[in-house]
């Protein structure tokens, strides 16, 4: 991989960047074709051809040409550093693509490339497995591959079951014919149900995302959610132990900051990170200094004689954001704020401008990849004019943070960009972008039979080492 230490990234003295990679001698596509850099330069035209949207990434635009002076080695030229620049050809980025199997059909009819059956039943790649059997909707069997270039796989046979239904999946596991889940989207509950009942196995509980309480920033109702102390005042009120112990089973950790503790940087940046203990004295204190007493049915009134109101909200796709939005709710009326709960559905979920303009706050899991905290630059917010589409949920803009997100995207030496992070986390914390309440975990339901199967941080699957996997009989 491209780093400054190893020679392979640079910074041109112009203000452009360079990064090279060396690809491994022996090398191939799962039909036996030689991976070369023909096939990056074909990945990086496609992912820059305007004509494809399918294919785009944030990182082509910043590219300025890529070049391969033999078949082993590509050489990038960038417009200008871009600290994500390694990330370049990878799973977040956009893989490989065969050029042998897909240039004349670009060429041809480019349009027609994200319907070839390349996709599906005719998918050839580099890695440990090969497709032998696509069965849409019902399976996948995948051979080891002989020629993958870091080793073959121990495991002769992958198959792999499509089930939508959690119950489906955990009776298959707990009958002795499935070995783990795989890309599983099964509640907590459901992990320590197999837990519990299946001796064959365990579940292993690895960090996955956040849960957090999401303000509205754009004419928000009421109107004081803008003030920071508003915000400050709800998260001290928040005792978000409750939610780690009695909603998650203690498997997680609260969470302050948009990293999570597995992350490489965490440890750098966490003494910069501010917190909000469970104080309702804080909370009180802080909402007396807005103007808000409590009147005799213990409900915060300001001096006009009306009610603190704020709506929160959540969706019913996930039972434990059901189960966290009721629990801050609660705490919030503990504190004398009077909510108004809104549980919303499949239809409204796919309602991107009903979503966006909530009043107050949206209570919401998520994925925590690395670098989060850039969804949340003004240029990522929804807007009618961008046919509300954006990941900045808040909908917040402020120049200051905005300055620190693009100073740290250009910031390739880890030290003065590990500088930036920590004011990135300060700021963060001290507006609070949003009230974080827990990280998540994902849960893997893994036989006994099978080894060396682990985590590796939020940003990957459970396969990402599937070649250093182990069978016993």
């Amino acid at each position: 991989m491209p780093s400054l230490e190893n020679g392979l990234w640079k910074l041109l003295p112009d203000g452009r960047m360079e990064t090279t990679w060396k690809i491994r001698p022996g090398a191939v596509w799962h039909d036996g074709t030689s991976f070369t850099t023909d096939d990056l330069v074909f990945t990086a035209l496609t992912g820059n051809d305007p004509e494809l949207p399918d294919f785009a990434n944030v990182i082509y635009p910043k590219i300025e040409r890529a070049d391969a002076p033999d078949a082993a080695t590509v050489v990038v030229t960038w417009k200008g550093p871009f600290v994500g620049a390694d990330t370049l050809f990878t799973r977040a980025r956009g893989l490989p693509l065969p050029r042998h199997l897909l240039e004349v059909t670009y060429n041809e009819n480019k349009t027609a490339l994200r319907d070839h059956p390349y996709w599906g039943h005719e998918f050839v790649g580099t890695g440990p497995y090969k497709l032998r059997e696509l069965v849409r909707g019902s399976h996948v069997i995948l051979d080891a591959n002989d020629q993958f270039v870091l080793g073959r796989p121990a495991i002769d046979i992958i198959e792999v079951k499509f089930t939508p239904d959690a119950n489906v999946l955990i009776t298959t596991l707990l009958a002795g014919t499935a070995e783990m889940t795989f890309g599983a989207r099964i509640s907590i509950d459901q992990a320590l149900q197999i837990q519990g009942a299946w001796s064959d196995g365990a579940v292993l509980f690895n960090p996955g995302g956040w849960l957090t309480a999401m303000p509205q920033f754009l004419n928000p109702t009421p109107a004081l959610l803008l003030d920071v102390r508003l915000r400050r005042a709800l998260q001290h009120a928040i005792d978000r132990r409750v939610i780690v112990d009695d909603l998650l089973y203690g498997k997680t950790t609260i969470s302050d900051a948009p990293l999570a503790p597995n992350e490489s940087d965490f440890k750098d940046v966490e003494s910069a990170i501010p917190r909000y203990p469970y104080e309702p004295q804080r909370a009180a204190e802080l909402l007396q200094d807005l103007g808000y007493t409590r009147g005799a049915d213990g409900m915060l009134r300001d001096a006009a004689g009306q009610r603190l109101t704020i709506e929160s909200r959540t969706n019913n796709q996930l039972d434990t954001q059901v189960k966290a939005e009721a629990i801050v709710a609660d705490f919030w009326r503990q504190a004398g704020v009077n909510v108004d709960e809104v549980v919303y559905g499949q239809q409204q979920v796919a309602d991107r401008e009903y979503r966006h303009t909530r009043p107050g706050f949206e209570v919401l899991g998520f994925g925590l990849p690395s670098e989060s905290f850039a969804n949340f630059h003004s240029k990522q917010t929804p807007l009618a004019e961008t046919r509300w589409l954006g990941q900045n949920r808040t909908r917040y803009v402020n120049p200051e943070y905005d300055a620190l997100i693009d100073t740290y995207f250009v910031t390739v030496p880890r030290p003065a960009r590990i500088e930036v992070l920590r004011e990135i986390v300060r700021h963060f914390g001290e507006q609070l972008v949003l009230l974080p309440l827990t990280y998540t975990t994902n849960h893997v339901a893994v036989g006994n039979r099978i080894s060396n199967v682990t985590g590796r941080g939020p940003n990957w699957t459970e396969g990402w080492n599937v070649e250093q996997w182990g069978l016993s009989s």
